[in-house]
């Protein structure tokens, strides 16, 4: 389906960097967009809970570095990396928010 040069033409800026050769890494973009979704109802749902929220964006970070490493949904390897690194520098400034908000329940312990 997707070799098919009129296919290709209409729809190939869609999946430009993505290789095609597997249904897994094709899901790319829809959990890309489904995880932007997730975040805004974190903010929005959870504006009471800080711990849900930690932890919900604790948890989306880290699935979707392990959904990357594993499936390389990316042509290059670079952008493959590119796209890990980028998962562990939002898990890593997260996993700072329960240090710096109001998780802590005394600001003297």
């Amino acid at each position: 389906m997707f070799y098919f040069y009129e296919f290709r033409i209409k729809w190939g800026a869609a999946y430009k960097d993505l290789s095609i050769l597997d249904k897994m890494k094709l899901f790319f973009y829809i959990q890309f967009i489904i995880r932007r979704i997730f975040y805004l109802s974190i903010a929005f749902y959870l504006f009471e809970n800080s711990t849900f929220q930690i932890l919900f964006l604790l948890y989306s970070s880290l699935a979707a570095s392990m959904y990357v490493g594993y499936s390389r949904p990316k042509v290059w390897w670079r952008h493959v990396w590119l796209e890990n690194i980028n998962e562990w520098f939002v898990f890593m400034i997260t996993f700072h928010l329960v240090f710096f908000t109001d998780y802590i329940a005394s600001a003297s312990m």
